[in-house]
């Protein structure tokens, strides 16, 4: 079991395809992609904790809300040579995340490959990481896109119902049967206390049954640290996160990473 500090806050919602480098408590400093609609969030999900603020329920997103492939395309190639060159010493990895949920853009797929093309280009040893929701794994497409980022981050939170409000298309038992076939599965959750918490014994144990049969490489557990759309939430304290980490610790997980 590892701990890492907060650094620092992360992004808000961005209006360009590339910023930062933004520090991450999991991360060091991360060059961000977007490849959501600008200025907004876009997400499958409605998470209470979530830093974008509250999405828009009852608003649908088409091919037209996003940016052409063609102009994230050339984006990526100017911007990343760009922010590479002028932050080279500052940029730890490149970080596929945004205003919502990444791999709702309809071109997902050819972005990604564009993206580790001009990556390795630029800087071969540099670890490319998407974060997902894990919503769109059935889709072969994205999956196999998926497969070729250094890691790639799914979203695996305690509660989930609670907590992550996903729209009433996801089903959790698909998503984590995809899950487990991912070859650079990282899970990250988010554990929060106040007027809503899905830190009681039943559903962190329902949590970690969750997770029996998906063998992550890696999984990150951490805490808010940041105001959230939903009032009344707290942090959870490190000892009780550290609590989680060795009930994982103790049912054989060897790479447990709490993040406060």
């Amino acid at each position: 079991m590892t701990h890492t500090q907060d650094p620092g806050k992360g992004h808000e919602v961005v209006g360009s395809v590339i910023y930062g480098p933004v520090r991450s408590r999991r991360y060091g400093n991360s060059l961000g992609i977007n490849l959501s609609p600008m200025g907004k969030k876009v997400c499958t999900f409605n998470c209470v904790y979530c830093q974008l603020g509250w999405g828009d329920e009852k608003k649908t997103c088409g091919r037209d809300d996003f940016l052409s492939s063609d102009v994230l395309l050339g984006e990526i190639s100017q911007g990343l040579f760009k922010h590479l060159s002028e932050n080279d010493a500052e940029v730890d990895n490149i970080v596929v995340s945004g205003n919502g949920e990444p791999t709702l853009h309809p071109d997902f797929a050819l972005l990604t490959h564009h993206l580790i093309h001009c990556a390795k280009k630029n800087k071969a040893r540099m670890p490319v990481i998407c974060f997902t929701n894990g919503s769109t794994l059935s889709d072969d497409r994205v999956f196999d896109a998926l497969q070729m980022f250094d890691e790639c981050c799914v979203k695996l939170d305690a509660a989930t119902s609670k907590i992550d409000l996903p729209n009433a298309a996801f089903n959790l038992d698909a998503a984590r049967a995809r899950m487990a076939a991912l070859d650079h599965l990282v899970i990250q959750s988010c554990f929060v206390e106040g007027v809503l918490s899905n830190t009681h014994a039943d559903e962190v144990g329902a949590w970690v049954d969750s997770l029996e049969w998906l063998s992550p490489k890696r999984i990150d557990i951490y805490t808010i640290s940041r105001n959230t759309p939903h009032n009344g939430l707290t942090a959870v304290a490190p000892d009780a996160l550290s609590r989680i980490a060795n009930h994982l610790s103790e049912r054989g997980y060897k790479s447990v990473r709490v993040c406060i």
